[in-house]
């Protein structure tokens, strides 16, 4: 799934367009929000019974961007960026038990991010 500076630009709310230009370093966490919910709404995800799409449904508690049932078993499956950073935040979470829980995307450029969150 590869999207635009503009069409990512076009799915954020202008709180976070706003929060993004006074505050730089939530820049990559909105657009990583987005990433997410647009595989939430995928068309594969949204008809497969196995996959939950948690998001933000529990607020204030740690859980993973998606729930797949796999046989008998409940899975947690975060989405993020493929900074090592990143993926070592999410590998400190309670509900990771390995990296295969972790799907990651190509960090984004700093250029991207300017043209997502350039004033207008």
């Amino acid at each position: 799934m590869s999207r635009t500076a503009a069409q990512v630009r076009g799915n954020l709310s202008p709180g976070q367009l706003a929060a993004g230009q006074r505050k730089p370093f939530l820049q990559r966490m909105f657009v990583g929000s987005d990433i997410e919910n647009a595989i939430a709404e995928d068309a594969a995800v949204q008809a497969d019974p196995n996959i939950a799409h948690l998001g933000t449904s529990q607020p204030g508690q740690a859980v993973p961007d998606f729930h797949i049932l796999d046989g008998g078993a409940e899975v947690g499956i975060d989405i993020t960026g493929a900074s090592r950073t990143s993926i070592g935040e999410h590998l400190a979470r309670s509900y990771v038990e390995s990296r295969a829980q972790i799907l990651d995307y190509p960090s984004l450029s700093d250029d991207f991010l300017a043209e997502v969150f350039k004033r207008e």
